[in-house]
């Protein structure tokens, strides 16, 4: 008889339905392979405005950014939690009882990205065989960020089994936090085969549009799409974040999110995807989710503000955040785009299909980190 598979619990910084990381991948991936799971959905973070409650509990099937699929061994819960402070913790604790009482999860393993005291509390209340705790923020350079989440998060690497980085940069901050300890790196990934059909092959040609694809946020260079919205076809596929307080450039157009199939369709049209950064403390540990995905399509993939980039410089074209620097990489594209970039790009992505980083990622895990 084979043995049972441990329980799957994410506690995720991300809803289900809604654009696609790399928690819901790792979920959906546990499932499939016969684990129940259940992914609980984002929770408040910070002391809300009066449209999040409405987008959250009044209107939540009106607001979905995307409605996911899902294997029929996962379940996804909407925790009702207050912003994890010191102050609502007494109330946050009854609120984590009342929401895991009624589920039957046996002794899981769980995964999370949220190191907040509602997610201790959480920890308390279920007691997992096994934590993890994969860290894809650099919250000491985190201008949102609560000051709990600070000492939550150096509790939550204490009590954890097994820590992970999603980029070089995160690796090394939970390796100074830790004082040392192992520190695994978990990549975003892509699906590799639906990306490698975006391209056409006259890209460095024809060169006339850009493409951005993903959360539209403050950390986005959205003044150098702006600029470049005058001189190329800039094109933004995403949902626009309510903390951006400007008007996006009206050049640009903007497109909703979309499933995986349709947004592969859309990039086919395209001639280069644009990962313009602001330069700032924050985003030196970002790697963007979609990088990989960009590099699947084998298109030219621009890239600044980001030193994470520094790894991939013989694929991509990473360059200072100027307008003139950026248009004379587009110019020369017809005699750089070689055929030894392409093949790299396309060696990178592959590396990256996503059953290659779950693979890495489960027996991590099941390996007790060793």
């Amino acid at each position: 008889m084979n043995k049972k598979l441990p329980d799957i619990l994410f506690v995720a910084s991300t809803d289900w339905d809604g654009l696609w990381f790399q928690r819901q991948e790792l979920a959906q991936r546990f499932a499939l392979k016969g684990h129940r799971v259940f992914y609980f959905n984002r929770t408040l973070q910070r002391w809300p405005k009066f449209h999040h409650f409405r987008m959250r509990f009044v209107d939540p099937v009106m607001n979905k950014i995307l409605s996911n699929p899902r294997p029929e061994n996962l379940q996804v819960i909407t925790p009702i939690w207050m912003p994890p402070i010191n102050c609502l913790r007494f109330l946050n604790r009854r609120l984590i009882r009342r929401t895991f009482a009624p589920l039957d999860i046996q002794s899981p393993v769980l995964i999370t990205d949220v190191p907040t005291y509602n997610t201790l509390d959480g920890i308390d209340f279920i007691c997992p065989s096994k934590i993890v705790y994969l860290n894809v923020h650099n919250y000491d350079d985190c201008a949102w960020v609560l000051p709990e989440v600070i000492d939550s998060e150096k509790l939550l690497i204490q009590r954890a089994d097994v820590l992970f980085g999603d980029s070089a940069f995160h690796v090394e901050r939970l390796k100074r936090i830790s004082n040392g300890r192992k520190v695994f790196q978990s990549l975003p990934g892509v699906n590799y085969p639906k990306f490698r059909r975006a391209f056409r092959g006259d890209e460095a040609q024809r060169r006339t549009s850009i493409c951005f694809f993903g959360n539209i946020q403050s950390s986005i260079h959205l003044d150098l799409f702006g600029k470049m919205s005058a001189r190329y076809k800039v094109i933004f596929i995403g949902q626009v974040s309510d903390e951006i307080r400007n008007p996006i450039p009206e050049k640009i157009e903007i497109r909703p999110p979309v499933c995986l199939d349709e947004l592969t369709h859309q990039l086919k049209e395209m001639d280069i995807l644009g990962l313009f950064y602001r330069k700032n403390r924050f985003n030196r540990g970002v790697i963007p989710a979609k990088l990989f995905e960009c590099m699947a399509t084998r298109k030219p993939v621009l890239v600044c503000g980001l030193p994470e980039m520094e790894y991939y410089q013989n694929a991509i074209y990473d360059f200072g955040g100027s307008e003139e620097e950026a248009v004379q990489i587009i110019e020369d594209l017809p005699e750089t785009e070689t055929s030894g970039r392409l093949a790299k790009r396309d060696e990178i992505a592959r590396d990256a299909d996503w059953s290659n980083r779950f693979k890495k990622f489960s027996d991590t895990i099941f390996s007790n980190g060793e």
